[in-house]
């Protein structure tokens, strides 16, 4: 009650932003509700503190987008191990973008798990790993929250930049496939899912999803220095390369990162609309600075496999570790 409390000072105190009730409505709808209200920036940067020269209108936004965003997650965190570190004074203007995450004292070690579906591949680790924590991302209505008391998972989508709204096709054949990108219908690729047909509604048209759109670099911002970003798995059907692209300005934070990619020449074998080959997403990530090591073979879909990048050398030795565990999968 307190939590609400302080968000209802917030939000009034900003003036700006449409009142909506609390009352009936889960963590998720009420978050998505709010961040609904408010027009965010095209940033090609993915930040919302209006850089680069960016008009005045842009900056005094950014106010309005912090406060939204720090709403955002104390209502995910709600009931989790995680928090946000406290305000001085409960003064909203001192909320921004980078408000640190308060971790169990315990925690020396992060791993990030994007597109987790119903329950996270990496949950058997933690038990025994007692200096590691795991934060989930699920935009699907298939997301569970983590029982476990070091793994937190966060109903949204990863995206390149902030964004209020974004749209999840619902796939008719799996819901495993759901995708930000829409099914490529006439893919010559050899399933075991099925992927490439999108579910309809009562009336006919595609079925879609709304969800809030949140790019990794807000996660990793706010993990202090003193927790290490080891590990990144990207499973985002298509839309992998466009997640990764939201955590570029914190490159330097994250050591291991791993990602679906459909190593095939043929663009008639991609499963989605817009989908990059591993040779594209390769190429791209090099002129960014991140390094492509290897890959391993994905089960059910000819071509697809779990590509590994590293962007600092030095963590180029911990990709084995990980290469065992995808490979036992």
């Amino acid at each position: 009650m307190i939590l609400l409390g302080i968000a209802s000072i917030i939000f009034a105190d900003i003036g700006k932003l449409t009142e909506v009730s609390l009352s009936g409505k889960t963590m998720a709808e009420t978050s998505y509700d709010k961040l609904n209200h408010i027009s965010f920036p095209n940033s090609t940067t993915g930040h919302p503190c209006g850089m680069n020269g960016e008009s005045a209108q842009h900056q005094n936004s950014s106010k309005e987008i912090s406060a939204a965003m720090d709403f955002w997650w104390m209502n995910s965190l709600k009931n989790t191990q995680l928090s946000l570190a406290s305000l001085k004074n409960d003064d909203y203007q001192e909320m921004n973008s980078h408000r640190t995450l308060v971790f169990p004292r315990t925690t020396r070690r992060l791993w990030i798990d994007v597109g987790v579906h119903k329950k996270s591949d990496f949950i058997g680790i933690l038990k025994n790993e007692s200096d590691l924590f795991l934060i989930g991302f699920e935009p699907s209505d298939k997301w569970q929250p983590c029982l476990h008391n070091r793994c937190t998972v966060l109903w949204a989508a990863c995206t390149p930049t902030y964004d209020a709204t974004v749209t999840l096709n619902i796939q008719g054949g799996n819901d495993l496939c759901n995708s930000m990108l829409p099914p490529q219908t006439n893919s010559s690729s050899k399933l075991w899912r099925g992927c490439i047909t999108q579910e309809k509604t009562t009336d006919g048209s595609k079925r879609v999803m709304n969800v809030p759109g949140i790019p990794l670099s807000e996660l990793i911002q706010r993990v202090p220095s003193s927790v290490a970003v080891e590990f990144v798995k990207i499973d985002a059907q298509g839309f992998d390369l466009e997640v990764m692209k939201g955590m570029l300005s914190v490159s330097n934070r994250v050591q291991v990162v791993v990602m679906e990619a459909m190593d095939v020449k043929d663009p008639q074998k991609l499963l989605y609309i817009g989908q990059p080959m591993l040779s594209q997403i390769v190429e791209f990530l090099a002129t960014k600075g991140w390094k492509y090591v290897t890959s391993v073979d994905n089960r059910g879909v000819a071509g697809e496999v779990n590509a590994f990048f590293v962007y600092d050398d030095q963590y180029a030795s911990k990709v084995e570790q990980f290469v065992k565990f995808f490979q036992k999968r």
